[in-house]
């Protein structure tokens, strides 16, 4: 099975997109805009832009956040899972769940009215 990765993402060929429409998908699903992506695989903005629309209108999508959502759903590309690494070299190891501050813009949003409950982060027993 051919892959392409780039950072925190990978992109699985032959699922229905071209080569360069899987590699442009990655790279937009990192955040990238089109003249990065240009920039990175060494090609027009334009060419970006084509490549991008074409990958929307195979999965039937209208904004590049759907045809990230839709790629992710149909196995296309797939996000590099850190957590899952680390049960895999830790198994036993045991976490416990800490509150984790929260920012005063977000208090004050929930002072506002809404009811809002402490996020939580794993960390290391």
């Amino acid at each position: 099975m051919d892959v392409f990765t780039h950072g925190n993402w990978q992109g699985f060929f032959n699922h229905g997109l071209s080569e360069r429409e899987v590699e442009c998908t990655v790279l937009a699903a990192g955040g990238m805009t089109n003249k990065e992506i240009a920039k990175a695989m060494g090609i027009a903005p334009d060419t970006v832009k084509k490549r991008i629309q074409c990958a929307m209108d195979r999965l039937d999508v209208h904004r590049r956040a759907g045809l990230v959502a839709e790629a992710m759903r149909k196995a296309i590309i797939a996000p590099l899972v850190l957590l899952l690494a680390l049960c895999e070299v830790a198994p036993n190891q045991q976490f416990q769940t800490r509150p984790v501050r929260t920012p005063a813009a977000v208090k004050r949003v929930a002072r506002v009215g809404r009811e809002m409950s402490q996020p939580l982060m794993l960390v290391a027993a």
